[in-house]
């Protein structure tokens, strides 16, 4: 059921009005679920999605598929064509892993070598950019945290403030109305 509803989605993404590279990842998310089951027709929706827009990642599908149909040349070709086209560091590494492992089952264990430190390399150099952006992150919740205790700091002086003004107004009724009734007493002894 999820495929026949993926395959209704797909008629719909082709008639909206998307940016090519949102609409080629959508039919090449379907593309990659029908690989499992339908190779040949998973196979055309990817060719699809890539003449809408170059995903690293579909060409990472399709050269799943060639592989699967023992077709190493094509797949070559299409892992290499997946690191020029993909974005994503992952995607790069990965498939520089699955390239290297094809040169050396194919027997050229120095471009094997090559590729698996390109792929050690792209490793590494995620690896730095998760730190630098988790340092990131810890200092902008450090800046946050700094930022909510001087909020707080000044709202407990605020109501410090409030209440001293309120104390001394209330000490400052207090004294008037003792001088207040004093007044009186003094109005009405004299009075007397």
């Amino acid at each position: 059921s999820c495929l026949y509803y993926m395959k209704k989605n797909l008629s719909l993404i082709e008639r909206v009005n998307i940016p090519p590279k949102h609409k080629a990842g959508m039919i090449s998310n379907y593309g990659m679920d029908l690989i499992e089951y339908d190779s040949e027709q998973a196979e055309r929706v990817l060719q699809k999605s890539i003449s809408i827009y170059p995903l690293g990642s579909t060409y990472s599908a399709l050269a799943r598929i060639q592989l699967n149909k023992k077709d190493t040349l094509k797949a070559i070709d299409l892992l290499q064509k997946s690191i020029e086209n993909s974005q994503e560091i992952r995607i790069k590494q990965a498939n520089l892993v699955r390239l290297s492992k094809i040169e050396q089952e194919i027997g050229n264990y120095k471009r094997a070598n090559e590729l698996l430190q390109q792929a050690q390399q792209l490793k590494d150099s995620l690896t730095q950019k998760l730190r630098e952006d988790n340092v990131k992150a810890l200092q902008l919740e450090y800046d946050k945290n700094s930022e909510q205790k001087h909020t707080d700091t000044l709202l407990i002086y605020a109501i410090v403030g409030i209440f001293f003004v309120l104390l001394l107004g209330f000490a400052i009724s207090v004294i008037l109305a003792r001088q207040s009734a004093k007044a009186k007493e003094k109005a009405k002894a004299e009075e007397r």
